[in-house]
């Protein structure tokens, strides 16, 4: 059974359901859920299997709603603020798991802000207002595969 837990986002509370495995903790993962507008969850079948499969290997699997979603504050706002969300329950969970490894899955919608959140690492992006940075950045690098669904 998972715990439900809420954070505090940019655009007000995230809402997180965390799940723990049954023996020693090995690692922690966010699973992100499908499109919302799409009738994505945290409850649809894909990111319970990811999660089920992070915990049998000693994962604490942390399952945010997106913006409009569930309890989560907020709007959709085209993987944007979605990404800022996941990026706020990353920080979280590193936070409770100092030295842990960390481990990314997802579907759809997640596709995009996992490759936002590389290029925020990497190049500094992390806003709307940076979009225009988006192309010279990540044209032709090495997350295209992630970032570009015609690919």
């Amino acid at each position: 059974m998972s715990e439900q837990i809420f954070l505090q986002g940019p655009a007000g509370q995230i809402e997180v359901f965390v799940d723990y495995p049954q023996g020693e903790v090995k690692g922690f993962a966010i699973v992100c859920h499908p499109h919302p507008l799409q009738g994505g969850t945290p409850q649809h079948k894909v990111p319970v299997l990811l999660a089920k499969m992070f915990q049998e290997r000693g994962c604490v699997v942390y399952r945010p709603s997106f913006r409009g979603s569930g309890q989560s504050a907020g709007v959709h706002d085209e993987g944007y603020g979605e990404t800022d969300d996941t990026l706020e329950v990353i920080k979280f969970a590193r936070a409770q798991h100092v030295g842990l490894p960390f481990f990314a899955g997802g579907v759809q919608l997640w596709r995009a802000c996992y490759c936002k959140m590389l290029c925020s690492f990497t190049f500094g992006i992390t806003t709307k207002a940076d979009d225009s940075m988006w192309p010279a950045n990540c044209n032709g690098c090495r997350f295209t595969p992630l970032c570009d669904p015609t690919y």
